[in-house]
């Protein structure tokens, strides 16, 4: 796996925001979302099996074709406790963070592209 310079410097810059300002701070999310744009695709996977296998993800309420999960927002929400509204609010606050990283929105995805658990 090559590891792209951008997500390297990324990460350092990340871990130290960290230090100086703390996980919540505006500054500190925007180059979190840097660091997930430039983030190798079998790292994110990696990833995201850990969390799996942690049970901090809800089950997946459908897939690509591909065999990619794909997770509802109410699910997700009830998995952590918070209410619907909480959630959408959690997901226009990393959507801001990215427009204020200079990063594009992220992709919208064509319902009739997942394939839902029967």
């Amino acid at each position: 796996m090559k590891i792209k310079p951008e997500f390297t410097e990324a990460i350092e810059r990340h871990k130290h925001l960290v230090k100086t300002l703390g996980m919540d701070h505006p500054i500190t999310k925007q180059v979190f979302m840097i660091v997930m744009e430039h983030t190798p695709e079998k790292l994110l996977d990696v990833a995201h099996q850990g969390a799996v296998d942690m049970d901090l993800m809800p089950e997946a309420s459908g897939y690509f074709r591909d065999g990619t999960a794909m997770y509802s927002l109410a699910d997700i929400a009830a998995k952590y406790g918070r209410t619907i509204q909480q959630a959408e609010q959690d997901l226009q606050e990393m959507m801001l963070a990215r427009r204020a990283a200079g990063l594009p929105d992220m992709r919208k995805v064509e319902h009739r592209l997942i394939h839902r658990k029967q």
